[in-house]
């Protein structure tokens, strides 16, 4: 086998036919001399010189085949039939190591990353000094150290670079994108020179490939005779048990201080049998509570816990389970934002039936006891500053008033809600306020009309939802109610059974305005009084809006947006769940936050006009990394193509290596071949050189001065 490994220098073999063209071109040729007199000078007859000639033309040759063999050098050629006569061939590698979170097993040295990394050391370490290494990670948010260029080895044997980034693994808590890293490899590795290109993946090939793009995968790697060896491990064994904590939810009301708040946790089963575990709460500094749960194979099942926050600001709630096979779901944890109190404003003066029920729905105890909710009579003034409340509630006849509909933009603007109701027979206009436009009464039959809904996952509207997430708008009767001409950009949260709108809803700002088609009394509909649990979990709703009280989630890996205060603004930094921080990353005019690979909550600090115990977000682990099915490596070889090879548990893949690596680069071999030439020219040169000046003349035909004295 013989073949060039970077056959684009075939173009310089052009190079080699300078030499020829300045013998043809730049020939020397015969001189005429003038004697003032030929008395002296005794004739002697041109003969041909057959032995210069010979070697004037040698001297061509081997100038021409100097330059060739250079230029072929340069094409790095290598010969399997010359292995070990001139030296092994050099390779370029690149080590790809499964950091996901399904790698993280029980305990540490025998985890599966702790195996990956010492293979890929024991890799990284056979490098020669023509060999060169990168290191990539599949789940790089996890904030491993990448190498993401080839590095040659160092005197110890190996990069240094990778050396040190090995030294910092960190699994994430993730998926780990295979593909894409195995694309990336190949992408550093479609530059390369070198004879031999691996690729070499640490992995415990968990879950299936994907078909079709292992398969344009291992298409490239067969264009780029890229082999990539696909090596397994498994630390003390493959996973077969495997008990996650699956959520953890508070309940639906709104965390105030001092007020009782519900938490469940719902454990699943992967395997296949039943399995009986403890489940520790800990939550804002409490002592914690433990539940003992049984939960059938392939099932769930939950345990309630009770809670009350002490203070305002980030409450965390961490639910963990006894440890098994795979460790990173054996803990879940999530926060709430916890206020001290949240104020409710009432508008449009009047102590009438419809403010006695908002009033009753947002503080059943009138003293906020029970809800943390504290409605109050609101004025216009009252509804901007730091004073200003979360939400408030009204007629919508007060939006006729000029003033009154430019403090409850503002207000929206800000961030509040407004809930607004119109009366049968009133007209009004929806202006850039209001979701629609008040148009009169709506004829409705005897036995009144029912609701219905067609978003269900809206907060306002899922607090009417069951425990199997059906939304119960049965019983409801509404009896005189106004028609609404919804406006442009509104969107309609509940309707009646001919599809007029009974509950709109407008974003403004930062903030919402509700428009609802009747007031809530007892002339109008049963909502207030016979379905009073359903008018509470409405008017809850709005204020879970104004007072979110839950905090973005996003998966292990994803990032986070912020606006920049300023170019100048300092960034701020991100708060891992253990404590360490990131610095942003500044992006134009926002600052991004992407190492996001540990799950539970974040926090970010130093943003400009912001205070850190209200910036969170929480980060969830990928479920699918607790799955218990493992394909192995022939799989994924499988799936890649020829060019694949699976190296399983145990196996030394730098032995597989050595058995399918190209021959001899006999690019060194070449380069001295062409400097032996050089080195002949220079000497059958000089001996030409030499020659003529023995023989007195310049060349071929040229006259001989007589020795004999006249």
């Amino acid at each position: 086998m013989f073949f060039f490994a970077n056959p684009a220098f075939f173009a310089a073999l052009g190079a080699a036919a300078v030499p020829i063209l300045v013998h043809l071109f730049f020939k020397r040729r015969k001189r005429r001399i003038e004697f003032p007199s030929l008395r002296l000078i005794s004739r002697v007859e041109a003969r041909p010189s057959s032995r210069r000639r010979i070697r004037e033309w040698l001297l061509l040759a081997l100038r021409a085949g100097a330059v060739a063999l250079a230029a072929l050098a340069c094409a790095r050629p290598v010969a399997g039939a010359f292995a070990g006569i001139v030296g092994s061939a050099s390779t370029d590698r690149v080590i790809v190591i499964d950091n996901s979170a399904s790698m993280r097993r029980r305990g540490g040295s025998d985890a599966a990353l702790s195996d990956a990394v010492r293979a890929a050391q024991a890799v990284a370490r056979a490098a020669g000094r023509a060999d060169r290494v990168a290191l990539l990670w599949t789940a790089s948010e996890s904030g491993a150290p990448e190498v993401g260029s080839l590095k040659g080895a160092s005197r110890g044997g190996g990069p240094a670079e990778v050396f040190e980034a090995l030294g910092r693994a960190e699994a994430s808590d993730g998926a780990g994108r295979t593909a894409a890293a195995l694309q990336r490899a190949q992408e550093l590795l479609s530059g390369s020179s070198a004879a031999n290109r691996e690729v070499f993946l640490f992995s415990d090939f968990q879950g299936r490939p994907d078909a079709e793009a292992f398969a344009r995968l291992g298409r490239l790697a067969a264009d780029g005779r890229t082999r990539v060896f696909f090596c397994e491990v498994v630390g003390a064994g493959r996973p077969k048990v495997n008990v996650s904590v699956a959520e953890v939810l508070p309940g639906a009301g709104i965390p105030v201080v001092g007020r009782p708040m519900s938490v469940l946790a719902r454990v699943e089963n992967r395997g296949r049998d039943e399995r009986t575990t403890p489940v520790t709460l800990e939550a804002g500094g409490f002592a914690p509570q433990v539940r003992s749960l049984s939960v059938p194979p392939g099932g769930s099942a939950n345990a309630t816990f009770l809670v009350t926050p002490s203070a305002p600001g980030i409450f965390r709630i961490r639910a963990r389970i006894e440890p098994d096979d795979l460790a990173f779901d054996d803990v879940r944890e999530t926060a709430v934002h916890v206020r001290d109190r949240i104020p409710a404003g009432l508008l449009g003066g009047a102590d009438d039936e419809s403010t006695r029920h908002v009033r009753l729905a947002l503080d059943p105890t009138g003293d906020g006891s029970l809800s943390g909710v504290h409605p109050a009579p609101a004025a216009l003034s009252d509804l901007a500053g730091a004073g200003a409340p979360a939400a408030v509630f009204g007629p919508a006849r007060i939006a006729a008033d000029p003033a009154t509909r430019a403090a409850l933009s503002r207000f929206a603007e800000a961030g509040g809600v407004a809930w607004l109701w119109a009366a049968a027979g009133e007209r009004l206009a929806a202006g850039e306020l209001l979701p629609a436009a008040v148009a009169g009464r709506l004829e409705i039959p005897k036995e009144g009309f029912g609701l219905a809904t067609e978003r269900p996952d809206h907060p306002i509207v899922a607090g009417l939802a069951d425990d199997s997430g059906r939304v119960d708008l049965l019983g409801i009767r509404v009896r005189a109610a106004a028609r609404l001409d919804v406006a442009a950009g509104a969107e309609v949260l509940l309707s009646f059974p001919d599809r007029a709108p009974a509950l709109v809803e407008r974003t403004v700002g930062r903030g919402r305005i509700l428009l609802a088609a009747f007031p809530p009394d007892r002339a109008s509909s049963n909502l207030p009084t016979e379905k009073a649990g359903a008018f509470v979990a409405l008017v809850q709703g709005a204020l879970r809006l104004a007072s979110p009280f839950s905090y973005s989630t996003l998966p292990c890996g994803g990032f986070v947006k912020l606006g920049a205060a300023g170019e100048k603004a300092a960034p701020p930094s991100l708060v891992s769940p253990d404590g360490r921080r990131f610095p942003a990353e500044r992006e134009g005019a926002t600052f991004r936050f992407s190492r996001t690979g540990r799950a539970g909550v974040w926090r970010i600090e130093g943003l400009p006009g912001a205070r850190s115990t209200d910036i969170a977000f929480v980060v969830e682990p990928d479920r699918a990394e607790g799955s218990l099915d493992f394909a192995g490596p022939a799989a994924f070889a499988s799936a890649f193509g020829p060019r694949g090879v699976a190296i399983s548990a145990g196996a030394d893949p730098l032995r597989a290596s050595q058995d399918s690596r190209t021959g001899s680069d006999l690019f060194g071999a070449f380069l001295l071949a062409a400097l032996l030439l050089y080195l002949l020219e220079t000497a059958l040169a000089n001996e030409l050189i030499r020659s003529r000046r023995r023989a007195g003349a310049p060349g071929e035909g040229a006259v001989k001065a007589s020795e004999g004295r006249p």
